[in-house]
């Protein structure tokens, strides 16, 4: 009797680290390691290091849960399963093809992590695809901007000093003082109307070189990527690139051509020649013939001016298709070579790569031991 009364002590002692051990386990996570990511997209790479020309681990279906460990930029750590008796290997994988799901409460996600679904509408990060076209698209925008700035800023300079009506005034060709007035009202009117057209169209081009600037960055560096992901083929892409080299040399044909009808019209077709006073039986005749010629004479300016910016732009086109194709014939071959992707050579893979890096294209082999 005397040792069950010393032994019950002991006994509550236990009982009681028994229950705060339970008290604690219940108010922590039910698992604590829960942070993982789901793989959104059928082929997704994991890569050795968190870099777009780093060799790839494996590709991995849609829908395979990986153990969140860390990120690097825009590059989540994860770990996969190594072989049979072997450690996990940690691999890098692109934040914007995966979404995290498990988060530990009071663990900040990372940057770029997908917004866990609450009263707000879910805001889905855009595939690598959509960012290409919308980057695209900006790019084509700013060209337009561009042109459209050129024919508002050339268009405004042209018309004060071609157009007859807008022309500064002399006081001799007027028949009284209100008439005389009157152009020198309108000629004021028409350079306020210069500089604001002008101002316009140089605010309209910044913001498209700015637009054909963001966007072909973000197009090439997308680029990189495109060829792993749901992007267009190297066939789509060369077919896109001869367009744009075919579409180039139309508009510097029709730049060339358009200011030499011009100027053979103006100058070899009689009808819009020089006026002879003596040619003309009358003041009015001769008068018609000046106004005729030097309406001919702002239209072969206008003309002019028109076949610059068309050159110009047929040009850009020009060169930059052919350099496309002259790229993509590039990793044709190279894709072409006789030791296939994934070989073995002395016990070692061998791996040919193409990649884009800045306005270079790099081929190689990857060969590790």
């Amino acid at each position: 009797m005397p040792e069950h009364v010393q032994g019950q002590p002991v006994a509550a002692a236990i009982r009681a680290v028994a229950l705060i051990l339970l008290a604690a386990a219940s108010l922590l996570p039910a698992d604590a390691g829960a942070q993982q990511v789901r793989i959104i997209a059928d082929g997704t790479a994991i890569r050795l290091d968190p870099n777009a020309t780093s060799p790839v681990i494996v590709e991995l279906a849609s829908g395979t849960l990986l153990e969140y460990t860390g990120e690097s930029g825009d590059w989540y750590a994860v770990s996969v399963a190594g072989d049979p008796g072997q450690d996990d290997v940690i691999g890098y994988v692109l934040a914007s093809e995966v979404e995290l799901v498990g988060a530990v409460p009071g663990i900040e996600p990372p940057a770029g992590a997908m917004p866990p679904a609450g009263p707000g509408p879910l805001i889905g990060i855009p595939s690598l695809q959509e960012q290409y076209e919308d980057a695209r698209r900006s790019r084509s925008s700013g060209v337009g901007k561009v042109i459209w700035g050129l024919v508002l800023a050339g268009g405004s300079y042209a018309a004060l000093e071609y157009v007859p009506p807008l022309q500064v005034p002399v006081a001799e060709d007027y028949d009284d003082a209100d008439s005389y007035q009157s152009a020198l009202d309108r000629r004021s009117a028409a350079e306020t109307g210069r500089s604001v057209g002008m101002a316009l169209g140089g605010a309209l081009g910044a913001w498209g070189v700015a637009q054909i600037a963001m966007g072909w960055r973000n197009m090439r560096s997308l680029e990189l990527e495109l060829p792993r992901t749901a992007g267009p083929s190297l066939q789509v892409q060369y077919g896109d690139a001869f367009r744009m080299r075919s579409s180039g040399r139309r508009k510097v044909f029709w730049a060339v051509f358009l200011p030499l009808v011009a100027y053979g019209t103006v100058e070899w077709v009689p009808y819009f020649g020089v006026p002879d006073p003596e040619d003309f039986d009358n003041a009015e005749d001769f008068d018609a013939a000046l106004d005729r010629r030097d309406k001919a004479e702002s239209a072969r300016s206008l003309t002019n001016i028109l076949g610059v910016g068309l050159g110009g732009w047929g040009a850009t086109q020009w060169v930059l298709g052919a350099r496309k194709m002259s790229q993509i014939e590039a990793t044709a071959r190279m894709s072409a070579l006789s030791v296939p992707t994934g070989r073995f050579v002395a016990g070692a893979p061998v791996e040919l790569f193409a990649n884009r890096r800045g306005a270079r294209t790099q081929f190689g082999v990857n060969w590790r031991w």
